[in-house]
């Protein structure tokens, strides 16, 4: 594995161009870490995942987990992004389940000593899980993922979904190759496929929903009145989700 897990400082002036992968929570963290740690075993091109700025001189490729780097977002790569209904849902899902330490809620201890976790799953209904979520980690992450400047022409934004449909990898690669000659076309579409042949594994873990279902629909009209009412932006971002996964004639 090339991934580097050592902090080195910042790049130096013989460094590679630095290609930047943003993700958000629940939404590619892992995927995309998976996709370019292979990709980095195959190419000449090392890879890290943390806070860029501690990023070492050699990695061309960094992951900006939650897209909120200054250095990330001054730079180039692609960005992923998803419904911010699918992204509610995840965000129940994965938090009602993990055990994971480090994670917000086993992590997060509120004000009354017991853990976002236990709040969480402690709400009757997942409309009211989901106002606890908007109240919280979700709230911070769609935040993020709103906020993100679209129109910034140094990255290419791509929905999540767009990486877990095996049609999409070559031109999804090719399209990368061309915006970044960092990358290799037949390396990142190989390391793409790979992860898409785990795409209902990968899918479940999202923890999002059955195949057809919208996950808009699980939620109350209150959910949803207040999705947008608190985050503007949403409806920009829906849009260009209809609007990329649209088939091209």
């Amino acid at each position: 594995m090339r991934e580097l897990e050592e902090a080195s400082g910042a790049p130096s002036p013989a460094a590679p161009p630095r290609l930047y992968v943003c993700t958000h929570h629940r939404c590619g963290t892992v995927l995309l870490r998976n996709i370019f740690t292979r990709y980095t075993k195959f190419a000449d091109a090392r890879f890290f995942k943390g806070n860029p700025k501690d990023a070492p001189a050699e990695a061309g490729i960094v992951q900006d987990a939650h897209s909120r780097s200054p250095i990330a977002k001054a730079g180039a790569g692609l960005h992923i992004f998803r419904d911010p209904f699918d992204l509610l849902l995840s965000h129940i899902r994965y938090h009602e389940t993990t055990r994971s330490p480090t994670e917000p809620p086993n992590a997060f201890i509120l004000d009354d000593g017991r853990t976002y976790g236990e709040h969480l799953r402690e709400q009757p209904t997942l409309s009211d899980k989901a106002l606890f979520e908007i109240d919280h980690v979700f709230g911070r992450t769609l935040k993020s993922m709103v906020a993100w400047d679209y129109a910034n022409p140094a990255f290419k934004n791509y929905p999540l979904d767009i990486f877990l449909d095996a049609d999409n990898a070559a031109p999804v690669a090719a399209e990368l190759a061309h915006a970044f000659p960092v990358l290799d076309r037949e390396t990142l579409t190989g390391a793409i496929r790979h992860f898409i042949v785990n795409a209902p594994h990968i899918r479940a873990k999202h923890g999002t929903r059955t195949e057809g279902e919208r996950a808009v629909e699980l939620f109350s009209p209150a959910v949803v009145e207040r999705v947008h009412a608190e985050f503007p932006g949403v409806a920009d971002v829906q849009q260009r989700l209809a609007a990329a996964l649209t088939p091209r004639s």
